[in-house]
């Protein structure tokens, strides 16, 4: 399996890091043009789309990802995969119209009363075409082509990039040219991702496989939106009781921590799949927990960082109406590593355990709620980083001890547990700024530690002989055309 996920994740990250490049050398320009108010409001709507789309999909990617490998026949397969296309093209029309026609009370509640609600008409089409495109990154993922993945990705992003620079420079639509720009990236994209997924999609509709879709699906509804809770429940909260400035800040600021989509996208992105295709085999629990070893001290090597050089990463990347995000740097970073982290213990879903999963999710995300009313008041949009923080960190611990009751995976705890303490003491260290002279000594150094923590004797050596192998393996299959 390890050999598998790194292949595949190889290709993932690779997409993954060509994307966070164009997106930090335009993410200055961006800054430049739009103010805080006008980030706030695309972020606003975003976030409103991530729920809108669990619900008004049904989860039937889910479904979709567990039914295409129980398929007994290649035309089972294809009704399972054709129903579900059929399916996700009429709800989301659906949705689309009542988005329309309802503008005026979205608007007002998500932005405020002051803003016009003519920006509908440009998130409208958004949330359409956002439905269409994960369903076929899904079959990608799901059907293990990898490069069909990156092909439907990079068109994604090129022409997203390119159609937003245009609609925001030349047109000046601001927040609705960003809207806009992705609508037509994700159109594009999926009219790819159909012609390389037509064989497999049909005019066949079947309401049986249907019913047997959403049975699965519709009870991870509840897990999801917890999850989806603690992913956008901050943005919500820092509109409501602060401002769409505050919002923007907030988001920017996510966007520079999303660096760390360079190693969450590969991991994302291959590791369900192969789990999913291996979890019989006696090897994986051990494979997971060496992934997770890697994956741990990467995640830490990007927070010591971004911890250490904060201000210097903000000053580099945005416009100074942006910089007072800085000291959210090092929290936003550790919360969307933690936020991946139940994909590393399955058992829960391999033993479709729904309700309670569905049950955990909505239990941290109502104290991660809390915990935000709570801080909210005394540090701002700080407390919202650190109560979210918090929410993700108990929610990963407490989803992986009990999932590992129903598939046992060796994980190192007391490494992983010492090298999260280290890490962590590091950001408090560099936040106080009592060293401020020293922080480059101290950071290398506390890589050089964590490493030594993380890792086991023969590990890096163990890690060296795979790469060599798949290295091996990909010259033999090059050569031999």
């Amino acid at each position: 399996m390890i050999e598998l996920f790194i292949r595949h994740g190889i290709t993932y990250t690779a997409l993954g890091l060509l994307t966070r490049v164009l997106s930090y050398l335009l993410l200055p320009l961006y800054t430049l043009l739009l103010s805080p108010s006008d980030f706030g409001a695309v972020d606003m709507l975003t976030a409103f789309s991530t729920v809108l789309i669990v619900c008004v999909s049904l989860e039937i990617n889910q479904a979709l990802a567990r039914m295409c490998h129980e398929s007994k026949s290649l035309e089972q397969r294809r009704t399972v995969i054709s129903t579900a296309f059929w399916f996700t093209l009429g709800t989301f029309s659906l949705c689309t119209i009542v988005i329309i026609f309802f503008r005026q009370f979205v608007t007002s509640t998500l932005l405020g009363p002051t803003e016009s609600p003519e920006i509908i008409y440009f998130f409208a089409p958004y949330i359409f075409s956002n439905g269409i495109f994960l369903l076929f990154q899904c079959y990608a993922r799901y059907s293990l082509k990898t490069f069909q993945f990156a092909c439907v990705s990079f068109i994604f992003n090129s022409v997203s990039i390119a159609s937003c620079l245009v609609l925001v420079l030349a047109c000046g639509l601001r927040s609705a040219g960003i809207l806009l720009g992705l609508t037509i990236g994700q159109i594009v994209a999926s009219l790819i991702g159909y012609w390389l997924a037509k064989q497999d999609i049909l005019l066949r509709f079947d309401k049986k496989k249907l019913y047997e879709m959403l049975k699965f699906s519709i009870p991870l509804l509840p897990s999801s939106l917890g999850i989806i809770a603690l992913l956008v429940i901050d943005k919500f909260t820092i509109g409501l009781f602060l401002s769409l400035e505050e919002v923007g800040v907030y988001g920017v600021t996510s966007r520079v921590a999303a660096m760390t989509g360079i190693i969450i996208f590969g991991v994302n992105s291959a590791l369900s799949p192969l789990i999913y295709a291996t979890y019989k085999d006696e090897s994986t629990p051990h494979s997971i927990a060496t992934i997770f070893r890697f994956y741990v001290f990467g995640g830490s090597l990007l927070v010591i960082g971004l911890s250490t050089f904060a201000p210097e990463v903000m000053t580099l990347l945005v416009d100074p109406k942006f910089h007072q995000g800085a000291p959210l740097l090092a929290p936003l970073t550790i919360t969307l590593l933690l936020a991946p982290l139940h994909q590393f213990a399955p058992g829960l879903v391999l033993a479709k355990k729904t309700m309670t999963i569905s049950c955990l999710n909505l239990s941290i995300a109502l104290l991660t709620m809390a915990l935000i009313l709570l801080l909210i008041p005394k540090f701002g949009v700080l407390g919202v980083a650190l109560a979210t923080l918090t929410g993700n960190l108990l929610g990963a611990a407490i989803n992986m001890n009990i999932a590992n009751r129903y598939y046992f995976v060796p994980f190192e705890w007391k490494r992983v547990q010492l090298t999260g303490i280290l890490t962590g003491l590091l950001v408090i260290l560099m936040a106080s700024q009592v060293l401020e002279n020293w922080k480059i000594e101290i950071a290398v150094v506390s890589v050089i530690v964590v490493a030594a923590v993380t890792f086991k004797t023969g590990d890096i050596r163990q890690g060296r002989l795979l790469l060599r192998r798949i290295f091996d393996a990909w010259y033999c299959k090059r050569n031999r055309f």
